[in-house]
């Protein structure tokens, strides 16, 4: 039986929330404008001037999404896994989140960037379908 949704402790504040979203947003917006870059550059194309400013603000991010990431393993997923709310869609956020942060990591250091990009950009387009998912199984769930 689902618990009451206004008081299940995996309930997250309409803070965090926002705060989340917006983070969110933000990197997906500009890892669509880096995603667009590599193309350009691709088909032999001068990168924008934007480039540089979209690149540093998706990394400076990274870091918050990250913390985020942290709180969201700290106090929302063990309540929703021992809850049985919404496991599929909730272990496939987890494994969204360390590929997108693995592969960053690898985009930064690695020498295989072309592998690590294709997984990036994969993840980080799906990921967003997948969390749209998360949050209307949640709603169903609560109810």
């Amino acid at each position: 039986m689902a618990a009451n949704g206004s008081t299940r402790p995996t309930r997250l504040r309409r803070g965090f929330l926002i705060f989340f979203g917006i983070v969110f947003a933000v990197e997906l917006a500009t890892g669509i404008g880096l995603w667009r870059v590599h193309e350009l550059r691709e088909d032999g194309i001068e990168p924008p001037q934007w480039n540089g400013m979209v690149r540093a603000l998706h990394g400076a991010l990274t870091p918050v999404l990250a913390a985020q990431f942290g709180y969201l393993c700290a106090l929302h997923i063990p309540g929703g896994w021992r809850m049985k709310a919404n496991r599929l869609s909730g272990a496939l956020m987890v494994l969204g989140f360390v590929l997108l942060f693995v592969t960053a990591i690898g985009l930064y250091y690695s020498n295989a960037q072309h592998l690590h990009a294709s997984i990036h950009i994969t993840t980080g387009f799906l990921l967003p379908f997948v969390l749209g998912w998360h949050i209307i199984a949640g709603q169903k769930w609560a109810k």
